[in-house]
């Protein structure tokens, strides 16, 4: 028999979040801090949340995947949505160092690239768990915007 899914109060504010946040990327921490903020601080109990998160992904509704902190270099888990219109697998992903938007990077000169590293250095990319560092354009366009104030 199949197990049911219960639509409690802390998994649908997850499913609201992720919904609300389709192109972003969020530790546990980032998550747990969203939402006590969203819920005028009455955020979800950080082991109702784990759980929910597993659960989540079980269902295939959100991905997880280890990666680094950009600013601290430390290894942290991120987990974002997983939109029906996208698949991972096959694309490498761009992630802003300010905001922390997560751009899908669907491209027809990365299948190029994919295949030159694999061909010529006999490495295999996993794309659905591939993060590319750097600024996104509205950031840098902020960024020109400060810096050229002060000038």
């Amino acid at each position: 028999m199949a197990k049911s899914t219960y639509n409690t109060l802390s998994r649908q504010a997850l499913l609201d979040f992720f919904a609300a946040n389709p192109d972003r990327q969020f530790t546990a921490d980032g998550i747990c801090e969203a939402l006590a903020k969203g819920r005028g601080g009455a955020g979800i109990a950080r082991s109702t949340m784990y759980r929910q998160l597993s659960a989540l992904c079980g269902e295939g509704l959100i991905q997880k995947f280890d990666g680094t902190d950009a600013v601290t270099g430390n290894a942290v888990r991120y987990f974002q949505a997983i939109g029906s219109e996208r698949d991972c697998a096959h694309h490498f992903h761009l992630k802003c160092l300010f905001c922390g938007e997560l751009q899908h990077l669907e491209c027809d000169r990365t299948a190029h690239l994919l295949g030159h590293i694999q061909d010529e250095h006999r490495f295999r990319i996993d794309c659905g768990k591939s993060i590319l560092f750097g600024v996104c354009s509205r950031c840098a366009e902020r960024e020109e915007e400060r810096h050229g104030a002060r000038a």
